[in-house]
């Protein structure tokens, strides 16, 4: 399953630390991109709370932060989650979401209010 690129609000909770937030760049079955300005360092663990897009939502998942560098203001992270149980819900989200954007963009093309992305020539 490829990345998907979104951009989510993310509710998160570091090691012994009150709760913070960021945002989702993007996130697939195993992982994550999270920007935020909370301080977080390579090797850590954080637990975080994510709504996709309408009921897709995924809570508690726990993550450990792989690699994590500034930019300006900002701490961007590559986020891995092991834990089997979320990334089959993760899984699940993004299957959901994948869906419905593709019902969507379908309604679109029928009631002529969009071209279709792809042609064949």
């Amino acid at each position: 399953m490829p990345r998907v690129a979104l951009l989510v609000p993310v509710i998160f909770s570091p090691r012994d630390s009150r709760e913070s937030w960021g945002r989702f760049r993007d996130i697939f079955m195993a992982g994550a991109k999270l920007v935020t300005r909370c301080p977080l360092a390579a090797g850590e663990t954080i637990v975080f709370d994510a709504t996709l897009s309408g009921e897709n939502v995924i809570t508690s998942v726990p993550a450990k932060v792989a690699w994590a560098h500034r930019e300006g203001a900002y701490v961007v992270c590559g986020l891995v989650i092991s834990d089997g149980a979320a990334s089959r819900d993760i899984l699940k989200a993004i299957k959901n979401l994948l869906a419905s954007q593709r019902e969507a963009h379908l309604a679109k093309i029928r009631t002529g209010k969009t071209l279709p992305e792809f042609s064949v020539a």
